[in-house]
């Protein structure tokens, strides 16, 4: 087993003890109380689920990767199943940077797990070459490309929009009444907006 490989399967697990063990004390506290009696431990057996949820399926296939000969930039079924739960938790991330008002980064990467080194996976090089890097970097980057697809959705729309101008400023008056006529027969059908296709300019 490679030594980095080894050093973050031996990091994750110790995470995921941590969290087994405020798992199943939250578990004993509502078992005891209730859940709407003791809404802390609610709480936390909810948040400790969430995050086990990801955290051991990484576990799991970083273990078969590091047991796996490494001479292939990220072919093994091991390596490949590390890439697939560690896009399971990018995906998480997203959601996370997508609703902050939710509380999701709270419940999924809390506790100090925004601060835990976690290797990141790069099909490019053997899984030996791959470099660690925190939850929360990820998370930065992943609002970071959030923003750039708000950015691009914007330009797209704008871009749009002056095509349309152009359109209708190109018209005559004729031509606004037929298009008027259009989008009112459109809106007949509940569709409110008139949509072409290149058939339509076929002569």
């Amino acid at each position: 087993m490679d030594k980095k490989l080894k050093q973050a399967a031996a990091a994750l697990r110790i995470c995921i003890d941590e969290h087994r063990d405020a798992h199943q004390r939250a578990l004993k506290a509502v078992r005891k109380n209730g859940s709407y009696r003791d809404e802390t431990a609610h709480d936390l057996v909810q948040q400790t689920h969430a995050r086990l949820a990801y955290l051991i399926p990484m576990y799991r296939a970083l273990c078969a990767a590091a047991q796996q000969r490494q001479s292939i930039a990220g072919g093994e079924k091991g390596a490949q199943l590390y890439l697939m739960r560690f896009r399971s938790m990018q995906d998480k991330l997203r959601q996370a940077a997508l609703y902050p008002r939710h509380g999701l980064t709270e419940k999924l990467f809390g506790d100090g797990l925004l601060k835990f080194p976690v290797l990141v996976p790069d099909p490019r090089v053997t899984p030996l070459e791959w470099q660690f890097r925190p939850i929360g970097e990820l998370l930065e980057q992943v609002k970071a490309e959030l923003e750039l697809e708000r950015r691009a959705a914007i330009a797209r729309d704008n871009e749009a929009m002056l095509a349309r101008r152009a359109f209708v400023d190109s018209l005559n008056d004729g031509q606004r009444i037929l298009l008027k006529q259009a989008l009112e027969a459109a809106a007949a059908k509940g569709t409110y907006a008139v949509s072409f296709h290149m058939r339509d300019l076929t002569i």
